[in-house]
């Protein structure tokens, strides 16, 4: 029989280091037993945040009490997000995934470590990035407005890596090329730096 969480251990989880915000672990917690204990903590609590694989899924099987977690965030006002530090699916990827599992969800209620990525390279301004990832990862990219490639070509500035479950031998000679050239193009900037510097 699965354990539950007692009232004071689940009180002692809240007031750890003054959370507002309670993550995915809970979820796996959730009981209808235990609503009462839930509405008095959680009630207050506007954002959860939540991990995917192995919180409220593992594989294709969703677990249980994940809806009836899920449910319950709406019924009290509050929001949840998909959190992921896996870059091999995009967005609209997991969109489709939480549907098969019963989850109905937008692409406005994940975040993963590709949007933090693209945030990250917008202001940057490079001229040509290489993609080195899945083609679901390369996608996202293009549709946020990325100039990127996946072939060995001139003009690149930038070599963005992501968790390739695609990976090819031909991928990691290209990063390995790559990464060679801008260390020799910096090295030659810094030589060129310093001999106007001796001339002078």
């Amino acid at each position: 029989m699965e354990k539950m969480i007692t009232e004071k251990e689940f009180e002692l989880f809240l007031k750890n280091d003054g959370a507002d915000v309670i993550y995915g672990w809970a979820v796996n917690q959730f009981k209808e037993e235990n609503e009462e204990c839930y509405d008095m903590e959680l009630k207050g609590k506007k954002l959860y945040l939540l991990d995917m694989d192995g919180t409220i899924y593992l594989g294709d099987d969703l677990f249980g009490g994940t809806l009836d977690f899920l449910d319950y965030v709406k019924k009290i006002g509050g929001k949840y997000m998909f959190l992921t530090n896996n870059s091999s699916k995009s967005v609209d990827k997991y969109v489709k995934k939480l549907e098969k599992l019963g989850i109905s969800a937008t692409e406005n209620d994940f975040f993963t470590s590709t949007d933090a990525t693209i945030m990250y390279l917008k202001p940057k301004n490079f001229k040509k990035i290489y993609a080195f990832g899945t083609t679901s990862f390369k996608e996202q990219l293009l549709k946020a407005g990325l100039n990127i490639t996946d072939r060995l070509e001139e003009g690149i500035d930038c070599l963005l890596m992501g968790f390739d479950t695609e990976l090819t031998f031909q991928k990691l000679e290209d990063a390995c090329k790559i990464l060679n050239q801008v260390y020799l193009r910096f090295l030659f900037y810094q030589g060129k730096e310093r001999f106007k510097i001796l001339k002078k």
